[in-house]
């Protein structure tokens, strides 16, 4: 046979067998899939009914563990004032020669306005720039209560995720909601079978129906739905604790006990490790973290050496048992930390408010008009006290970011670096109402960036933290943060050669600067911490 006529026989036969394929594969794919998911519903119904038989008998006691202490002694209720340099150092006289003059004379202040003009120009227009945004103000107070929650309900759009296994399917959820969830109203289905109850006091009786009952919900749709709101929030995994839990607050109004489990039982199919514990009357959740909680009570399970702490949201006071009954294993395939850092700002629910910071520099005083989202400030609230690097590395939200840079560019614009470093840190040292944590809420707060814009008071690791922010943005040199006793700093690397009190950090040198320590420059230490070598935070 011609190999021409093979080749098309063999050609004829292997579209047939293709065409043959298709039309089979086509025939028989619904087939597979339903065959497919019952052999995963079979799989998951074993896991969770052995889950069940575990939790009816597996109970302990477990001791607690002190919780750990940010500040081990309550901090000054004032800080020291340094004697700044002369302004006619050798290293920045020549970027403050115009101000010299003025600086000579008590009061030189129509020198002072004369003279500097192009620097102060950039503020005198920042602060009309503002003004259209102060006119839409009184809408923003009046508006939140009738108009964000039709507004917010498009914030989740379940077509941005096409694939079909995202579809949340209403037939199978036949109740919604509007989840108020920091002012923003979020719409969610979930199935009857999510509104299981605790029947009784807390035993391994009760608690291992209520995760029976539980897992035959359709609970896969809701958290479909969670974590599709946890992506378009940008919610890290603490975000996403609080949005579960605002969900178990509707859910169960008033029960703190079946808050908790269902916190439980959603986190736990979420992947993340989580547990619960009963003492007496009330159930307790239990959560890991990548880091350290302060402040919270944890205990140890096994051999493993993971801290669970026993988290609370919002205004409930932190429990503080000695003893309570849990359990060692963890639930399959939960495996996953709960992660404080902030790699993105949460975008839940825009409400921008403007402030106007005053501050002093070389004698001169100056205004800038800055932005904050007060939703943000909402969120970090109760936000549970985490490792200090976690607020130095945080990003603030993009109205902060853009009008507190753009405020202070113009400022330490064509100036050395060891000026525009000494501007930026009496910005921080006289723009903010010195106040301890201890004085303003009665409690320990590190702030993230946008808190120290909206609160009245801040203390010395949020000026650090927003200084440290300042520096890298504006001027683009490294920066580690300084954890003294009871105290914390910033220190900057320079570029050029710079004198001053410093630290040593991977051979490299870092200059001291104290956004605290009020009127100081750079390399200024405060005089009680002069011999005390600190410990380093490192920053991403």
């Amino acid at each position: 046979m011609h190999r021409t006529t093979r080749l098309s026989l063999l050609f004829v036969v292997l579209v047939g067998i293709v065409g043959t394929s298709r039309s089979y594969s086509q025939d028989d794919y619904e087939k597979w899939k339903k065959a497919e998911g019952d052999k995963y519903q079979q799989w998951k119904d074993a896991r969770d009914k052995e889950f069940t038989e575990f939790l009816k008998t597996e109970w302990k006691a477990f001791q607690a563990f002190k919780e750990q202490t940010l500040f081990d002694t309550p901090k000054p209720k004032t800080m020291p004032v340094a004697t700044p340099r002369p302004v006619t150092k050798p290293d920045r006289k020549q970027k403050l020669e115009p101000e010299q003059k003025p600086e000579v004379k008590a009061e030189p202040k129509p020198e002072l306005k004369a003279e500097p003009k192009p620097e102060v120009k950039p503020d005198v227009k920042l602060q009309p720039t503002p003004q259209p945004k102060t006119e839409p103000q009184p809408e923003l107070k009046v508006e939140p209560k009738p108009e964000p929650k039709p507004e917010e309900k498009p914030v989740v759009k379940m077509e941005t995720k096409p694939e079909s296994n995202t579809i949340v399917d209403p037939e199978k959820n036949p109740n919604s909601m509007s989840l108020d969830f920091y002012e923003a109203s979020v719409p969610l289905l979930y199935d009857n079978g999510l509104t299981a109850h605790l029947e009784g006091a807390p035993s391994a009786k009760t608690i291992s129906a209520f995760w029976e009952a539980m897992s035959k919900s359709n609970y896969e749709d809701f958290i479909k739905q969670a974590q599709l709101f946890k992506e378009q929030m940008k919610l890290n995994d603490w975000g996403y604790c609080e949005f579960v839990n605002k969900t178990a607050e509707r859910l169960f109004p008033g029960s703190r006990n079946e808050s908790n489990m269902f916190d439980w039982f959603m986190l736990s199919k979420s992947g993340y490790q989580a547990k619960i514990g009963y003492s007496g009357d009330n159930v307790y959740l239990l959560v890991p973290t990548s880091g350290v909680l302060y402040g919270i009570a944890y205990y140890m399970f096994g051999n493993s050496t993971t801290k669970f702490y026993n988290v609370m949201f919002g205004k409930y006071e932190k429990p503080q048992i000695s003893t309570l009954y849990s359990y060692d294993q963890n639930y399959p395939n939960a495996v996953k930390l709960t992660g404080y850092r902030l790699d993105a700002a949460p975008s839940i629910h825009k409400d921008v408010q403007t402030k106007t910071l005053k501050f002093t520099h070389n004698g001169s005083e100056y205004s800038v008009k800055v932005e904050y989202d007060r939703s943000a400030v909402k969120f970090f609230e109760y936000y549970p006290q985490t490792d200090l690097e976690v607020y130095f590395d945080a990003v603030p939200s993009t109205d902060a970011r853009t009008s507190l840079l753009e405020a202070l560019r113009p400022f330490v614009k064509d100036r050395s670096e060891t000026e525009a470093v000494d501007l930026l840190l009496h910005f921080v040292q006289t723009a903010f109402k010195y106040e301890t944590d201890d004085e303003q809420f009665g409690r320990e707060k590190p702030f993230f960036p946008e808190e120290t814009l909206f609160y009245p008071g801040s203390d010395c690791e949020d000026r650090a933290v927003l200084f440290s922010f300042l520096v890298r943005n504006l001027l683009g040199l490294e920066v580690v943060g300084l954890e003294y006793p009871n105290h914390v700093a910033s220190a900057v690397r320079f570029k050029g050669e710079v004198n001053g009190d410093q630290v040593v950090y991977q051979n490299r040198k870092y200059i001291i600067c104290d956004p605290t320590y009020i009127n100081a420059d750079y390399g200024m230490c405060m005089p009680q911490f002069k011999n005390t070598k600190p410990g380093i935070i490192a920053l991403k």
